[in-house]
């Protein structure tokens, strides 16, 4: 394949490079990870771009003391885990969500689809595992909430 133009060529470009996924209509879910320390990332193809999204917990782990620390390690982590970024999706970015515990934190990233190339893929999802390794300080910043936790168990 010499050029990615539908999100069925990326499901096929990942699958190819040994990753389990999963082709909706208008995305591919791919596992990263093995266990407890599984993440599915969400690739759509919108506007020209293929965007990323991996959600990697709600903010309602965190102790509410504990979130401007949080935010402030995920801030600095979003320096080191480029061309990713870490972001919060709130009820301005999707109004379903009214309780802030429920917010998610997610890694983010978007490229352009013009002249994309399976290599491309490949760089990306390097960069996705590299950058899921180097929020480990931002998870290990906040104080887990047990209530929070017991309600998940």
């Amino acid at each position: 394949m010499e050029k990615i133009k539908t999100i069925q060529d990326v499901n096929e470009v990942l699958q190819t490079g040994g990753f389990e996924t999963t082709l909706f209509t208008n995305s591919v879910g791919v596992k990263i990870g093995t266990g407890d320390q599984t993440f599915t990332a969400v690739i759509s193809m919108n506007n020209n771009h293929l965007l990323t999204s991996v959600e990697i917990c709600k903010m309602g782990i965190f102790t509410e003391d504990s979130i401007p620390t949080v935010m402030a390690a995920a801030l600095d982590a979003n320096t080191k885990i480029v061309p990713f970024a870490l972001a919060m999706i709130t009820s301005h970015d999707d109004p379903t969500l009214t309780d802030p515990a429920d917010y998610p934190l997610v890694l983010i990233d978007s490229i352009p689809t013009t002249d994309l190339v399976p290599a491309e893929i490949g760089d990306m999802m390097t960069s996705l595992i590299s950058a899921i390794l180097g929020i480990r300080t931002v998870l290990s910043a906040g104080t887990i909430n047990q209530n929070q936790q017991a309600k998940e168990a």
